[in-house]
């Protein structure tokens, strides 16, 4: 690991590396467990290498091995964008797939974050779309093609009550080798409402999820 300050900015960066002879570990004598490097100031920051992108529970949650960009800070605008794909290890890039090897997927995905009313309201706004690798998809299954969109919000109403929500609609291709395949849509909502006191906690949740709903790893 190692943090640099350069011309305002700062550089970090993490590389873990592994040499084992035990398979029950690994099934590669040397391997790259995680990898990354990055700029940031203020109100922008630059990632190149493993990263977990986390916009909302309806949109985009994985992990990656990409690029990471956001500009903004937390008191005001935020803007996320995100692309990559979501394999397990670094060897899977590079290395001949076996009929064993982990599924393999394209992300890519925005997110905008709004801070209003003095940050007592947050209202973001979310895309997501996964797309399978269909090199490392057996013939007995199919490749999968997912749009989301969404929007969440977070309204803190006084010292005790807090409300979140989301709402989204995805539009899933079931079969990307098929071109007769529909797309399919479909939509997920919930609601919360937080109830919070120096004694007691409670929480109240509605959720709703659509049977042909589908998020890129949510």
């Amino acid at each position: 690991d190692f943090k640099n300050p350069f011309k305002g900015y700062e550089l970090f960066g993490n590389i873990e590396y592994r040499a084992t002879d035990d398979r029950t570990v690994d099934i590669q004598d040397f391997s790259i467990e995680r990898m990354y490097l990055g700029l940031k100031d203020e109100t922008k920051e630059f990632l190149l290498g493993d990263f977990y992108a986390n916009f909302s529970e309806y949109s985009l949650g994985n992990a990656l091995k990409g690029l990471k960009l956001t500009l903004g800070g937390e008191k005001s605008s935020k803007l996320t964008l995100v692309g990559g794909m979501d394999v397990s290890k670094w060897e899977d890039l590079w290395e001949k797939r076996w009929d064993d090897s982990a599924s393999r997927k394209y992300v890519w995905g925005v997110r905008l974050e709004n801070n209003l009313l003095d940050n007592k309201l947050s209202l973001n706004f979310n895309y997501g779309g996964s797309k399978d690798d269909e090199a490392y998809i057996s013939s007995s299954s199919s490749p999968i093609l997912v749009n989301v969109i969404s929007s969440d919000l977070k309204y803190i109403i006084n010292n005790y009550f807090t409300f979140s929500s989301e709402i989204a609609q995805s539009f899933s291709d079931a079969d990307t080798r098929l071109d007769e395949v529909k797309t399919k849509s479909d939509y997920a909502l919930k609601s919360i409402l937080d109830f919070n006191s120096p004694a007691y906690t409670l929480t109240t949740t509605y959720s709703r999820i659509g049977n042909n709903f589908a998020t890129t790893g949510g």
